[in-house]
């Protein structure tokens, strides 16, 4: 029966595995975008025990630099102007 209570958690990179290829890039039909992937295998598991959150795995091998250089930082501007009414 299902409560919609979160009792287990997983987190991995977003450099996990690798793009698998199909048939439309194999044909040369679709415009192929940078595998950002590297297969890392960074992972975390946690579970939730007596209300309480406990690791239950960590992998932390990563074969890939954990900075990222400023400018591949995607920035968010903000480009709403204030109200002029308000004087």
């Amino acid at each position: 029966m299902a409560t919609g209570v979160i009792f287990r958690r997983q987190f991995v990179r977003n450099k996990q595995d690798f793009k698998k290829l199909d048939d439309k890039r194999l044909n040369g039909n679709e415009k192929r975008r940078r595998d950002l992937r590297t297969g890392c295998e960074m992972q975390v598991n946690l579970s939730k025990k007596l209300g309480m959150w406990v690791v239950e795995k960590l992998q932390d091998v990563y074969n890939h630099p954990l900075t990222t250089t400023p400018s591949k930082i995607t920035r968010v501007v903000n480009v709403m102007k204030p109200s002029e009414e308000a004087t």
